[in-house]
């Protein structure tokens, strides 16, 4: 009772399939090809290389390509044209409405000079008509093809997805846009097959057939509309696997006969027999198929002894028609346990093609195979020691295994695909590959390149620290000599007053406490300089550097300090801070020593980058007869700064040092 709910459930799964599986047509259209190029694009070197693997894994497990040799029907050509743009179609009577589900197009193959084979005048625009006898002759569009020429088609079957709750009793194709014949450049319309499938049962199969025109060729039996649906294809089913089994055949000198018991009693419909491999080699050593009687007869009973027979094939023509790799019949269904098959013209042979066997006998009740594995015995006291009746029913040919005809047709069709395919993705992979090679050239350079600049800043890195050095040699030599040469010298002069006023003790004592005072004072002038070397923020120092140092001298001379952009002296380097400051102390030194001056100012002055520092005093000034104009001392700290000094005597007495200095923003060592 829940049957008709599994049915509904069913059918609209089957109708999500048919879209992916129309969808997945439409993509094999012309422009899918760019479409399918940028979706390469758009994927990893990773993710193509396990595409390629996965591509190249299912290639391998598909059914090969392989084409028939020898003579045969080949399909249906129309009338030609001389212009592409004709309406030619032909029509399959299906005989009673069924439902539909697959349509499969065959190909005629042309072998070419240049690449083997190609399929020959397929039609490059056409549609697909179905209905019913109520609906005829207007019928339901079900498909549309508009893509493809015939070489870009390839040689496989063009699988064609159908709505699968299409009912129809007759399906039509018709053309608006033909492709050329490559024999005469000549516009016709030709199939060498056309299978209209309902699940694994080809509906179209010896099916009548309706066309607009058909060929007058004096090879008229080739080229008959008939041959759409005889089941003759013009390849040979190479599963790729399996196992390879020989034909079972045998000489009709005793007029044999094949039993196959099914087990069991089942709906029979559909028959198919596996012709005997015909040869290996090209060209084949016969034109005439070994194992086909020239009466084939097949019949179906429940009883062992056939004593119900029922007749369901009788062929008595077999040899004068054209063969095929794959002789099929569908069948009423006729309840049968026992099949046999025998020739029923009852002549007895020793020619060589006078056999009776097949390669493999496929018994169908539904889509179900019932004859695989079955046991089969024939009325032969002795059989060829390397051909075994078993290999009837063992499910393999020559090539190995044998697939439903419908599993063929996907298999080849999905094989030429990945045949296009993976050479796109091939050849994806190798452009990516060169790229990535071209950018580990590039990064090689690169990486050469930093190598380089490394070894280059590690020099140039080097010489610097070479010129600090030296510059700290300097620095602390001039501040050696502001600092303490002045008060070792004075403790010279002290010592020797004190040698001769030995015998005067408060002079002596005088002279001690003096040498005392300025040891002292040496000492605190080393452990401040010792100071400002270790600073780590001396910048944030600076201002109140400058007055504490001030201060020092407020004994000797009044001062007045004036202090201008304060935010951008705090953001000057440690070393030029300390060095404003000692070329400072400098100036407060001279001034105390030389200049006999009462009064001194002091601005300094930040503005961006650039720092002025301006001292002026009241005293004697700059001599006239003087041989420099700015004291020794003053421009080889301005030297070791790099900045500007320039002095200069006042009218009304005094002198003004004015430093212009520019600090720099990298921060290198100046």
């Amino acid at each position: 009772m829940h049957f008709f709910p599994l049915l509904s459930v069913f059918k609209r799964f089957a109708h999500i399939c048919f879209k992916c599986s129309l969808l997945l047509f439409v993509l094999i259209q012309v422009k899918g090809a760019d479409k399918e190029a940028i979706a390469l694009q758009s994927l990893s070197i990773n993710q193509l290389e396990t595409q390629l693997a996965d591509m190249e894994s299912e290639h391998q497990r598909l059914a090969s390509l392989s084409l028939r040799s020898g003579s045969g029907t080949i399909g249906y050509r129309s009338m030609w044209h001389l212009t592409p743009l004709q309406k030619e179609w032909v029509e399959i009577e299906l005989g009673e409405i069924s439902e539909i589900d697959q349509i499969v197009l065959v190909p005629t193959l042309w072998r070419s000079s240049h690449i083997n084979f190609d399929a020959d005048a397929f039609p490059k625009k056409f549609k697909i008509i179905a209905g019913t006898a109520r609906t005829y002759p207007e019928g339901t569009v079900i498909a549309e093809y508009d893509g493809e020429t015939a070489k870009e088609i390839g040689i496989a079957p063009v699988i064609i997805p159908i709505e699968p709750t299409t009912m129809a009793s007759w399906v039509r194709i018709e053309t608006s846009e033909l492709s050329l014949r490559e024999f005469d450049d000549r516009y016709i319309f030709q199939l060498s097959e056309l299978l209209i499938f309902s699940g694994n049962r080809n509906l179209a199969l010896k099916r009548p057939v309706k066309y607009a025109s058909q060929t007058g060729d004096i090879q008229q039996q080739a080229w008959d509309a008939q041959n759409l649906t005889d089941g003759a294809t013009p390849y040979m089913m190479d599963a790729g696997h399996g196992l390879n089994s020989l034909a079972y055949i045998t000489h009709l000198e005793v007029n044999p006969t094949f039993n196959i018991d099914l087990g069991e009693s089942y709906p029979v419909s559909q028959i198919h027999l596996h012709v005997t491999e015909q040869s290996d080699t090209v060209p084949r050593a016969s034109g005439n198929e070994p194992g086909i009687p020239k009466h084939l007869k097949i019949e179906g009973a429940n009883q062992a002894d056939f004593s119900d027979a029922i007749l369901l094939i009788d062929e008595p023509e077999m040899r004068t028609r054209p063969s095929a790799p794959i002789l099929m019949w569908n069948l009423p269904q006729t309840e049968c346990r026992y099949i046999r098959i025998y020739d029923g013209s009852q002549s007895t042979s020793t020619n060589d093609v006078d056999r009776l066997g097949f390669a493999e006998v496929e018994i169908f009740s539904g889509d179900q195979n019932v004859a695989l594995g079955s046991a089969v015995t024939v009325d032969l006291l002795q059989h060829i020691e390397y051909r075994k009746p078993q290999s009837l029913t063992d499910g393999n040919n020559l090539y190995g295994a044998i697939l439903p005809i419908r599993q063929w047709m996907e298999e080849l069709s999905r094989g030429q695909e990945l045949e296009y395919a993976i050479p796109r993705v091939q050849a994806e992979l190798t452009q990516r590959y060169r790229h990535q090679k071209a950018q580990l050239r590039i990064m090689g350079w690169l990486i050469t390149a930093l190598i380089a600049a490394v070894i280059i800043v590690f020099l140039i890195s080097h010489n610097l620290r070479l010129r600090q050095f030296s510059s700290l040699k300097k620095r602390i030599a001039a501040d050696l000599h502001d600092e303490l040469g002045a008060n070792i010298h004075t403790i010279g002069l002290l010592s020797d007053a004190a040698q001769v006023a030995h015998e005067s003790p408060d002079q002596l004592k005088m002279l001690h406490t003096r040498i005392r005072n300025i040891t002292e004072s040496t000492g605190r002038a080393i452990e401040h300089s010792t100071n400002m070397l270790e600073s780590t923020d001396m910048n944030m120092e600076l201002i109140e550097e400058f007055r504490r140092t001030s201060r020092r001298f407020s004994g000797q001379v009044a001062y007045q300090l004036t202090v201008t952009g304060e935010d951008d002296l705090t953001k000057l380097k440690p070393k030029s801070c300390m060095d404003l400051l000692l070329f400072y102390k400098e100036c407060l030194v001279n001034i105390t020593r030389h200049s006999s001056a009462t009064q001194m100012t002091a601005e300094l002055i930040g503005e961006g980058n650039l720092i002025t520092l301006i001292v002026t005093d009241n005293g004697t000034g700059i001599a006239e007869t003087s041989d420099s104009v700015t004291p020794s001392s003053l421009k080889r700290r301005a030297d070791l700064m790099k900045a500007q000094l320039r002095s200069e005597g006042l009218p009304e007495g005094g002198t003004r040092i004015t430093l212009i200095y520019k600090s720099n923003k990298l921060g290198y060592i100046r």
